[in-house]
């Protein structure tokens, strides 16, 4: 179903004078200009921030689909201890890449990859027989997302035709994945020399990232499952008893969702994508920013009027990919007490959500989420 224009929308049957069209399109500049201003944020929002947020947000809102629904049939996510105890550590790690000093652990062995040009910042520690590899996010989201490096393209190396993938991001995973494969054998060398009996031992590998580092995550997960000689990435599958992607609000970046290969060491890994209820970043696409855009501008009351049935959500371009998880408070009205939990939702019905909530999309957030949903037990 398609969307109203913008026009449209703020409209409402005024006669569409040149001042109320002039006052629209200035609306529209200013709440795109905040969007944009929001996405380039990696840290905490400021207070001021937060401020203009809650003013866009109070007619989002009004819309229904803002949130998850009773009839989206979401199924309680219960994930047993070691599973727990990987989404913490991929929240972790995924966080520490934003640091600027690295804090590696005491007789750790680790790596780092500096962020040069089209090459993301990129940080492999082993933790318990894990090898961790965390992608930095970028500052300049709301670019990929919108400029022509968001064109679908199709890929020699991964994914089965009719598939697509994101143009900016998928440069940027083809750019780094073979010197990130040299990192990540020279780790496994080093840590194979420090095993006892090296033969009878092995390690897993958990990908993760947050953000636009978790969309290249995702990509490089692809690139270890592909059958493709021309890939570096995939040599370095062997070494590995199960391979994990774990991303915490990850942009979509394919056509058609990645799927874990029916093989070992794929087939007993997890590859999950972490939500925040409210985040429109594993969502953000185009025609979906537009979508934001038209309501942050609408007053609650003229939100409600038009979309009480729900906002009709674009079709998406690009999809998400892995087991989608959305982490979200039970009771949100109640701003004295959090009761979090999380929740399995199919992609299909995660793409009807119009979330708007910028605030919720920081990596520290996720952090604070995991810590508090996933601790128990582990």
């Amino acid at each position: 179903m398609a969307s109203k224009s913008s026009a449209a929308v703020l409209d409402s049957g005024s006669g569409g004078s040149l001042q109320h069209s002039a006052g629209a399109s200035k609306a529209l500049n200013e709440a795109s200009g905040f969007l944009d201003t929001l996405l380039r944020t990696t840290g905490p929002l400021t207070a001021a921030q937060q401020c203009e947020l809650e003013h866009y947000r109070f007619g989002v809102e009004k819309v229904p689909n803002h949130k998850i629904q009773e009839e989206d049939n979401v199924e309680t996510f219960d994930p047993s201890k070691d599973t727990r105890r990987l989404i913490q550590l991929a929240a972790e790690k995924s966080d520490d890449t934003y640091a600027t000093l690295s804090e590696p652990l005491s007789n750790s062995i680790t790596f780092e990859i500096k962020a040069v040009l089209d090459r993301k910042k990129v940080r492999g520690t082993v933790v318990d027989n894990m090898l961790v590899v965390a992608i930095r996010g970028s500052v300049t989201l709301m670019d990929w997302m919108v400029n022509g490096n968001g064109e679908p393209v199709s890929s020699q190396d991964i994914g089965t035709p009719p598939a697509q993938f994101h143009r900016g991001f998928l440069a940027v995973a083809e750019a780094m994945q073979e010197r990130l494969a040299k990192h990540i054998q020279a780790t496994v060398e080093s840590w194979k020399a420090t095993q006892t009996s090296p033969s009878s031992s092995q390690l897993d590998l958990l990908l993760t990232g947050h953000s636009a580092g978790g969309a290249v995550a995702q990509l490089l997960y692809a690139m270890a499952g592909s059958a493709s000689s021309r890939l570096a990435f995939t040599a370095v599958v062997p070494n590995f008893r199960q391979v994990h992607c774990i991303t915490f609000g990850a942009p979509p970046i394919t056509t058609i969702p990645i799927q874990p290969p029916a093989r070992d060491p794929f087939r007993s890994g997890l590859f999950l994508s972490i939500i925040n209820e409210g985040d429109p970043v594993p969502l953000a696409q185009k025609e979906y920013i537009d979508a934001v855009i038209q309501v942050f501008v609408l007053s609650p009351e003229k939100a409600e009027e038009l979309y009480h049935d729900g906002y009709p959500v674009p079709r998406p371009v690009f999809r998400a990919s892995g087991t989608c998880v959305v982490l979200r408070d039970q009771d949100a009205s109640n701003l004295a007490l959090n009761r979090w939990t999380a929740v399995l939702i199919p992609e299909e019905r995660l793409h009807q959500k119009l979330f708007a909530n910028v605030a919720v999309h920081s990596g520290s957030e996720y952090l604070e989420r995991c810590k508090l949903l996933f601790a128990r037990g582990g």
